[in-house]
């Protein structure tokens, strides 16, 4: 699980732009709230859409629409089968030739009984109506209010898609729904997930409709798409979501009442048992809400009948385990909090490194890497910057398998041209076929991706940094400050922690002070008094909290699973578990006597850590163990 509920790219600037404008002033060439539109039924309404500090927040959901080449016929399709009072308003982004005026309006006209505008800037969004964003212009969302700004210097292949649909998603919420069609490259993937991470719904265009299927494909290929559908076959899927009561009754509506605490409790109960996963830390609103959400899009009313679904369904469990997961990141996520790690933190680590002992960074809900892959960059950076040799480890760990395997292949659409500078594109990627970029063996090789269950698992130790943002939203408020005293136990003194923009330490200041609460940065404080750890966060699935003993008060016996954690970190045998690759992925116990660390560049393969004299006998033990699937012991 990854990171932010507010999104800030490279493109936030003139996102920010946009919604400034939105509230008075003008951009310079932006449409003034004119409109071309072609029904009458429209053509004698005020100009008063276009006063938009006036206007109350809209809560009908709002539908932005990514297409580009072979986009037309889909639009027409989709318009044909719309009914014009499905009280749901539309943006439609098509991938528009910027030399040239858009005839989209009057084409689409044909096909629909709802008025369709050109968007202006400052036009009010009204349900049942229909909006087109204008050539040479990006189209932002900002409390009901349409705000077209320039688009930012070219840098690869952008498209306003994933712009308008990160906008909605900040703006909307669970009320953002974002839909792809037919077009070419990966536009849309990135804007797809932030919609997702709020709660939103995404639809897809079936690729075997769609005359390129490049774009579908990719959005399809991320595992967060609700819908595949033809474009005539998604309005009828659609008003049934938005007639749910999910999004009829809102988050507000949520009650934290007995009904809806039992009706979690059942979910978590059942979830137990056929998943790996343990959610109940989980905040129970959210996961309320999620539940909501699965049954909106199953078109369920009774938390009943979901229930008999989860039972009978393998494949309902799998998508409510992936929706209660979804962890949505980025490169470079929140740009102000990394000016603040190359500004500040990392010069720091690096003036206080020795020069034989690598800075250790923890990347926790890492999901598919983009984070660590971003602080892989900034370090190499800043150590180039005073002319040493990068020396440096990042544990990146989350508890999807899945997410992780796309974190290690390290290949990303190229839509990562809006959060990566063209100077880090060239520097640290690979173009790989059309549209996708690999990351480099330079940033790729510091990284060791682990699955690891925060909650449950023991924490690394001895880190100079931990970069855990956006999830502890998810947690309820005790298991949030057990995390931070966690964190607390796992850096060194002086060392620093980095939150997500909705986190903080909370009351922990005899443990953190701040550099940056803006950014949420904290650097750690040598602890005065004494706290009691208690590991793992929560107690192991199947297990009871231990209750105290009589007499003791708060104190409680330390469980058996503490104590065989605490043995083993401190009395195990060397022992170092490794993939066929002789990749390291965890280690146990005193390895000095086998192993050694050299400065510079880290390493993670065994065969090259191993000592002068046991490399060669390493290596046979170990193929010899490999080839016959069974253990092999050397006397």
């Amino acid at each position: 699980m990854g990171t932010s509920r507010r999104r800030r790219t490279s493109s936030a600037k003139s996102s920010r732009q946009a919604r400034r404008t939105a509230r008075g002033v003008q951009p310079k060439g932006a449409p003034a709230g004119k409109r071309r539109e072609v029904h009458p039924a429209v053509a004698g309404q005020s100009d008063a859409t276009a006063a938009a500090p006036s206007a109350p927040r809209p809560d009908f959901p709002v539908v932005a629409i990514g297409a580009s080449a072979g986009g037309l016929e889909a639009f027409k399709r989709f318009m044909g089968a719309m009914p014009a009072d499905g009280g749901i308003a539309f943006a439609l982004i098509p991938h528009l030739d910027p030399n040239h005026a858009s005839l989209m309006v009057e084409l689409l006209a044909k096909h629909t009984r709802m008025p369709i505008h050109e968007a202006g800037h400052g036009m009010v969004i009204e349900r049942n109506h229909v909006y087109v964003i204008p050539p040479k212009h990006y189209l932002a969302f900002n409390e009901g209010v349409l705000a077209l700004s320039r688009p930012p210097e070219a840098r690869g292949r952008q498209t306003a898609i994933d712009f308008s649909l990160r906008s909605l998603a900040e703006d909307r919420k669970e009320k953002a729904i974002g839909v792809i069609f037919s077009g070419t490259g990966s536009h849309g993937t990135a804007g797809i997930k932030e919609i997702k991470f709020v709660g939103g719904m995404v639809m897809v265009q079936d690729p075997a409709t769609a005359e390129y299927d490049q774009m579908p494909r990719s959005a399809i290929a991320t595992g967060l798409v609700d819908y595949v559908l033809a474009p005539e076959d998604m309005p009828a899927a659609l008003l049934r979501y938005v007639n749910h009561a999910y999004l009829q009754a809102g988050p507000e509506a949520v009650s934290p009442g007995q009904e809806a605490a039992e009706t979690v409790k059942r979910v978590l109960a059942l979830l137990r048992t056929r998943t790996r996963y343990d959610f109940r830390c989980y905040r129970k609103s959210m996961l309320m809400r999620r539940v909501q959400r699965r049954m909106g899009l199953l078109h369920l009313d009774r938390v009943d009948d979901y229930l008999k679904r989860l039972r009978e369904d393998p494949e309902e469990v799998a998508a409510l385990d992936k929706d209660l997961l979804i962890g949505v990141t980025a490169f470079f996520r929140e740009p102000e909090a990394f000016v603040v790690l190359t500004g500040q933190v990392i010069p720091d680590l690096i003036r206080h490194a020795d020069g034989d002992q690598a800075i250790r960074v923890w990347c926790c809900g890492c999901a598919t890497g983009e984070e660590a892959y971003s602080l892989s960059m900034v370090l190499i950076e800043q150590f180039a910057a005073v002319k040493r040799v990068p020396n440096f480890q990042i544990f990146a760990s989350d508890v999807s398998e899945a997410s992780l395997e796309v974190a290690r292949q390290g290949s990303y659409p190229e839509s990562i041209v809006s959060d990566v500078s063209p100077e880090r594109l060239h520097r640290f990627f690979t173009r790989v076929g059309e549209n996708h970029y690999q990351v480099s063996k330079q940033i790729r090789d510091p990284i060791i991706f682990a699955q690891q269950n925060m909650l449950s698992d023991p924490p690394f130790s001895k880190l100079d940094l931990i970069s855990c943002r956006n999830l502890l939203i998810y947690l309820e408020p005790e298991v949030q400050t057990k995390a931070i005293q966690m964190f607390h136990f796992a850096l060194k003194d002086g060392a620093y922690l980095m939150l997500g923009p909705s986190e903080s330490i909370g009351r922990a200041l005899e443990l953190f002070e701040p550099v940056s609460r803006k950014s949420r940065v904290y650097r750690r404080l040598p602890q005065g008094r004494p706290t009691r750890l208690e590991l793992p966060l929560v107690p192991r699935r199947g297990r009871e909290a231990p209750t105290p003993r009589p007499g003791t008060g708060a104190r409680v016996e330390l469980r058996t699973s503490e104590l065989m954690q605490h043995a083993l970190t401190h009395y195990a045998p060397a022992s170092v578990l490794i993939n066929r690759g002789y990749e390291i992925l965890s280690m146990q116990g005193p390895l000095v006597d086998y192993l050694e660390f050299p400065p510079g560049q880290p390493t993670q393969n065994l065969l090259t850590l191993a000592r002068q004299g046991l490399r060669t006998k390493i290596r046979a033990l170990c193929q010899k163990a490999i080839d016959g699937n069974a253990p092999v012991v050397d006397s």
